[in-house]
């Protein structure tokens, strides 16, 4: 199996708990995911529920000795377990020793040129996923200026281009939830196998509960 690092959290870990506040997700085929858990031992299931369908189909079972679990969810494999063509999300569900611990809810994009698939360390030392759709990109001009006695005068200009990435409408609370890449100390780029690490600047930020 793949080596698989954890940095300190800042939450105290105990009990069984999704290592991860984020559990409204966008996935698009091809792509992966990550969940992580902090677990007692015991047996942990993983499933997956199509909408309609009583009965979650299993994804993973595993033989727990207690600690740090991580399960990469292949999406690919994920949409080989339904035949509905039409498919616009999907929830994965997991559970330690009978216990329910989480459930996880994906929104399906279509692949597109246009999808950017962003990773981020969150709060508890494991890794969040999300993929954005990116609105284009702008050249940003920074210029110092003086100002002397033939006015202002511009003595350095430096442009960089910055790509703006749009996550839709979200209720408040997933929003809160995913601002937090922001002040992550670490953000990656995933595109297929290549890992990009990136600078991250908040502009502006619109949160809305949809409740006016």
């Amino acid at each position: 199996t793949d080596e698989r690092r954890f940095t300190s959290s800042l939450t105290s870990l105990s009990g069984n708990r999704l290592l991860s506040a984020l559990t409204e997700r966008t996935v698009s085929a091809g792509q992966t995911d990550e969940i992580a858990l902090f677990a007692e031992a015991g047996s942990v299931v993983i499933g997956v529920e199509f909408g309609g369908e009583v009965e979650a189909k299993r994804l993973a079972l595993y033989s727990h000795s207690g600690g740090l679990l991580c399960y990469t969810l292949e999406v690919d494999k994920v949409l080989a377990l339904t035949d509905n063509s039409s498919l616009r999300d999907f929830r994965v569900s997991v559970s330690v020793g009978g216990e329910h611990v989480a459930s996880i809810h994906y929104l399906l994009r279509q692949p597109s040129a246009h999808n950017v698939r962003l990773a981020w360390l969150n709060p508890y030392g494991a890794i969040d996923h999300y993929t954005f759709h990116s609105l284009g990109q702008l050249l940003r001009t920074n210029k110092e200026r003086i100002v002397g006695a033939d006015g202002v005068r511009v003595v350095r200009s430096e442009g960089r281009w910055e790509e703006v990435l749009s996550s839709g409408y979200l209720p408040g609370a997933v929003a809160r939830v995913l601002a937090s890449l922001l002040t992550s100390p670490k953000v990656w780029r995933i595109d297929g196998d290549e890992v990009v690490a990136l600078d991250v600047t908040d502009e502006s930020m619109t949160i809305s509960d949809g409740e006016s």
